[in-house]
């Protein structure tokens, strides 16, 4: 993903953020993430369709699309759902984000760093993970594409101690 998009896509969750702020607090780290099933998972479902779907009838643009559709469709199914985490001085912001433009729908969660962990920090080449933790409720699976790697680096930089390679 371009730094541009990247940038503009972070500016427009900030600003629904941005009034629940604090006087003094500031966003440290942010990054657009998924939680829920693998990334890969869509993948091989899209890749799998197409082929039962697009091969027979000759493929094209439309009916690539038209998979892609229900491919989203299913993976909503299975629990993926788009975020996008910010952590700012004193607290962690959880907003959700629509599945097919991937734009700010409603903070999800606001609560102070302490309610928040993060463990299982793993690295990928293509989708990074880690296990996010808040009090009273069940960890989720967050996935980061790779163009967003650093960003997820920073968060676990600054919600926990440990140390990323």
């Amino acid at each position: 993903m371009a730094t541009i998009g990247k940038d503009r896509m972070r500016r427009r969750f900030i600003d629904v953020i941005q009034p629940q702020l604090d006087v003094g607090e500031t966003v440290i780290a942010s990054s657009r993430t998924t939680t829920g099933p693998s990334p890969w998972l869509a993948y091989i479902i899209f890749a799998v369709v197409f082929i039962i779907v697009a091969v027979p009838v000759g493929g094209g643009l439309l009916v690539g699309a038209a998979v892609g559709a229900v491919v989203v469709f299913v993976m909503r199914l299975l629990g993926m759902r788009e975020h996008f985490l910010a952590v700012t001085d004193r607290r962690v912001f959880l907003v959700g984000a629509s599945a097919m433009l991937g734009r700010p729908t409603e903070v999800t969660f606001a609560g102070p760093r302490s309610a928040v962990s993060i463990a299982s920090v793993k690295t990928g080449a293509t989708w990074s993970r880690f296990a996010y933790c808040q009090s009273g409720a069940r960890p989720l699976t967050m996935h980061f594409h790779r163009a967003w790697r650093e960003d997820m680096q920073a968060i676990v930089r600054t919600t926990t101690a440990e140390t990323l390679p």
